[in-house]
């Protein structure tokens, strides 16, 4: 059989589809089919039948092809759409949304190593590992045989903590909600952590690490911080990143444990609608682990973090109490199903 043409098209199952004409035996016939999950569905019709179509298109090359230039459509037709939708949000909507991110990184950044150390409050060290001391220290739980593997680990999500907002940001407006919806989470996100950076600068807590290395003794704000087991990791790399990353004077909240923003973040992006789902809450979880077992945070810090993500939700959040589908509330959103479906 010779082929004189095929055309490819992506259908609204997944499949490709097929149409084009296929000379059998000198005669001419007109073919039509999909092409499914390795498989061929469909046939001819004309002088002939019964040509299997899956033929036409067995090349992988092919089949790949007719995705790439699917998706691409779709993706230059979803950035359109979030471009329309940028058009019709004013830079005073953007700057309101955006201003507790930026309150919260100026806070952070450089207001907390401006202040005094005499002016500050007073370090806890007894409170919560009393309260721990209930239930067994759940930071000693899960590495009391502490192993390479599950140091590196732990170490995973604390290497990408921070490319989770910007991730979120991009998926909410590209695939899940379009600009304003972005706007929203970007107000909640710089809320949340604005409030968790302010309690950790008004009640100050030693984590898990100054317990194991001073007990009870007062802590001290000249003190640098502690990587805490993450040096594990970097004796086995044979690095100092993480030490580097925690155990600088660049380090301006040492006393931060309580509320945990690493524990915040993930459950904030796992709460916000439309949620991601399922694998969302596991890589939550992993991070609440990861928080456990490297000795930076007690188990009453995640809870107060879960706390802090609910009750910033509920008020700046309008969809918090709705279970309604975000997609099609703007341009982008209704453009992002399509995209959804590559």
């Amino acid at each position: 059989m010779g082929e004189d043409s095929v055309a490819l098209s992506l259908g609204d199952n997944g499949s490709i589809e097929t149409s084009g004409m296929a000379v059998q035996d000198g005669k001419t016939i007109r073919t039509a089919g999909a092409w499914r999950g390795g498989s061929a569905v469909g046939g001819a019709s004309g002088p002939s039948t019964g040509i299997a179509v899956g033929s036409a298109i067995s090349s992988p090359k092919a089949v790949c092809r007719a995705y790439v230039a699917d998706a691409a459509r779709k993706g230059r037709s979803a950035l359109a759409a979030v471009l329309r939708d940028l058009g019709s949000v004013g830079l005073r909507e953007i700057a309101l949304n955006f201003a507790p991110v930026v309150a919260w990184l100026v806070t952070y950044g450089i207001l907390l190593g401006m202040i005094p150390s005499a002016w500050k409050p007073q370090v806890s060290v007894r409170v919560l590992p009393r309260l721990e001391k209930l239930l067994h220290y759940p930071h000693r739980w899960f590495n009391r045989d502490p192993h390479p593997f599950l140091d590196v680990f732990a170490a995973v999500p604390y290497t990408f903590h921070p490319l989770l907002p910007l991730l979120m940001l991009c998926r909410i407006v590209l695939r899940a909600g379009g600009v304003r919806r972005g706007l929203v989470f970007a107000r909640c996100f710089g809320t949340m952590c604005l409030t968790g950076v302010l309690i950790q600068l008004f009640v100050p807590v030693a984590p898990p690490w100054y317990f194991e290395l001073f007990g009870e003794l007062p802590a001290d704000y000249s003190m640098k911080g502690h990587p805490a087991l993450l040096a594990r990791v970097d004796q086995l790399t044979g690095s100092a990143h993480y030490q580097s990353l925690y155990g600088s004077s660049r380090n301006a909240v040492v006393f931060g444990s309580f509320p945990s923003l690493h524990a915040a973040w993930p459950y904030m992006i796992a709460s916000f609608r439309p949620q991601i789902g399922w694998p969302m809450w596991l890589y939550t979880f992993w991070v609440w682990w990861a928080a456990l077992y490297l000795q930076h945070h007690y188990l009453a810090d995640l809870v107060s973090a879960a706390v802090l993500v609910e009750v910033v939700l509920f008020f700046l959040d309008g969809q918090y109490d709705s279970t309604a589908s975000v997609g099609a509330q703007t341009a982008s959103g209704r453009a992002a199903d399509d995209l959804s479906r590559v």
